[in-house]
């Protein structure tokens, strides 16, 4: 069922059939749009003359809103501030979007930003930073603190979340301090700097734990990571580093989220990284030799890069060390960016692109009927080998799906130049093989029949969209309630929505 928020509903007619004219057409808007996962913002929606009995209000509703979204607009296309409808793929996109405009130097005046995101408030690049970052704190689980840092990285404006953590944590000059070097070491042993004192030991981590420690700590950007390190210094038990920790881990590992106590120890030893300022990793088979893994040719893979549509294959990517820039002294303005060409507007703008194999996602259901999340929490040692995309990445390859496929673009970061451990390995082909057989017995249907599903994907900074032909409906898969939305998906981080129509979601008709 849509959720519709009316702003002013204007009716002529009898005073005394007012109240009864509101009920009929909120009845008429909840029940006679279709939901199809968007953020959509309409100016006006002229219904003309609308009966209040019957189906009448519902049709009229339906055939105003059918000619709305004729002609909807992104709401990053140029032109979109003189649209009657403008849609975003999620409201994630609309905040990112909005930050990019401020960042840019520019001041958003189009009807849609205070509905977009009425946090906003018309306020500076600054202000709007800081309030976001009070926001994403009082929510405590660390989430909300991640993305708002992917946004400001995608942005280019990490120097405003910089100048707005100083705001909340004053660090004075003559306390910042060049950030110590740590190592991760063998258990019971330390690693010493240039001074006398030994460094704080990450935890008692090795392995998988200890790299993805290091590859958190990587992925920051260095403006940013001196800032966060000065006010770990400042406030050691600060909410905002715990807070930080906990989000990086949950939007790197969103499984991991399923383990309590182990995100709880992996989040100590994160917090004590960036209590220290550096981090320094020994090189395998090296005991020796240490690799700096703030250098970004020699570091881990950076796991904050912009993601604002990981399907586009035309969107223009920047890396992190140069989408940070360093923090001025004495001066924390953000410097207005270059304009964005037309070309580069159209570019950004979220693409529906077809797979092949967007039945991937169709599976889902499936794998959390038979237990998939259950067992995630009873092999915590799986979960830093990223188990749920590697599943679907392994099922699509078991059927041939090309790795260029939307759908497999749209599935969250993993890195499939390394294989998984052996026994995850073979944990995910006993699961692709059990959820085959039980796809047969329950619907009879192979899996290589649910998968292999032509359909769009439209991915969002939060949300993916995925259609399918009104005619690809399977009644063999419906009557067992798997073809649903999953939501939001723990083991996946992301939230997934099934829609069945026949007109594209971007474009003209959309």
């Amino acid at each position: 069922m849509s959720q519709i928020d009316v702003r002013h509903l204007r009716f002529r007619g009898r005073p005394e059939q007012a109240s009864r004219a509101e009920f009929v057409i909120a009845d008429a808007l909840r029940t006679g749009i279709p939901d199809d996962g968007r953020l959509v913002l309409v100016r006006r929606l002229a219904l003309g003359r609308v009966g209040l009995r019957g189906q009448a209000a519902a049709l009229a509703t339906g055939a105003a809103w059918r000619d709305v979204l004729g002609a909807a607009r992104h709401g990053a296309s140029s032109g979109a501030e003189s649209a009657n409808c403008v849609w975003f793929t999620d409201a994630a996109e609309a905040r990112r979007v909005l930050l990019r405009e401020l960042a840019q130097g520019r001041s958003p005046a189009a009807w849609f930003w205070p509905l977009a995101v009425p946090e906003w408030r018309g306020l500076s690049l600054g202000d709007h930073l800081r309030g976001r970052l009070d926001v994403a704190l009082a929510d405590g689980t660390g989430v909300g603190l991640a993305e708002l840092l992917r946004d400001v990285v995608a942005a280019e404006c990490v120097d405003g979340l910089a100048a707005a953590i100083l705001a909340r944590v004053p660090v004075p000059p003559a306390t910042a301090v060049a950030p110590r070097s740590v190592r991760i070491v063998p258990a019971g042993s330390f690693a010493r700097d240039d001074g006398d004192d030994p460094a704080p030991a990450v935890s008692q981590l090795d392995g998988p734990e200890a790299q993805l420690v290091a590859a958190l700590m990587s992925s920051i950007p260095p403006a940013l990571l001196r800032v966060l390190v000065q006010a770990a210094a400042q406030s050691p038990r600060s909410p905002l580093i715990e807070t930080l920790a906990r989000g990086l881990l949950l939007r790197a590992h969103p499984a991991l989220a399923l383990a309590p106590a182990r995100l709880a120890a992996v989040q100590a030893a994160v917090v004590r990284a960036l209590q220290s300022g550096r981090l320094e990793r020994r090189a395998p088979g090296h005991p020796g030799e240490v690799i700096p893994s703030l250098d970004r040719e020699q570091g881990a893979r950076p796991l904050l890069q912009p993601t604002t549509q990981r399907s586009n294959v035309t969107a223009p990517s920047r890396s992190l060390e140069t989408a940070s820039r360093p923090l001025p002294d004495g001066d924390t303005a953000e410097q207005p960016g270059p304009a964005l060409s037309p070309h580069q507007r159209q570019a950004a703008e979220p693409a529906e692109l077809r797979s092949e194999a967007a039945g991937l996602f169709l599976t889902i259901m499936p794998l959390v009927r038979l237990g998939w999340r259950e067992w995630l929490a009873e092999h915590p040692d799986f979960l830093f080998e990223q188990p749920g995309p590697r599943l679907l990445h392994h099922i699509a390859a078991r059927y041939r799906v090309a790795p260029a496929d939307a759908a497999r673009l749209a599935l969250p970061d993993v890195d499939l130049e390394h294989e998984p451990s052996p026994a995850l390995a073979e944990a995910l082909e006993c699961w692709r093989a059990g959820l085959d057989r039980w796809l047969r017995r329950r619907t009879r249907r192979r899996l290589a029949d649910v998968v292999l599903r032509r359909g769009w994907i439209l991915a969002g900074p939060e949300t993916t969209l995925v259609r399918f032909p009104l005619n690809g409906i399977d009644i063999a898969l419906r009557r067992h309630a798997l073809d649903g939305d999953p939501g939001w998906v723990d083991w996946l981080g992301r939230a997934y929505r099934m829609l069945y129509r026949d007109l594209p979601l971007t474009g003209a008709g959309g």
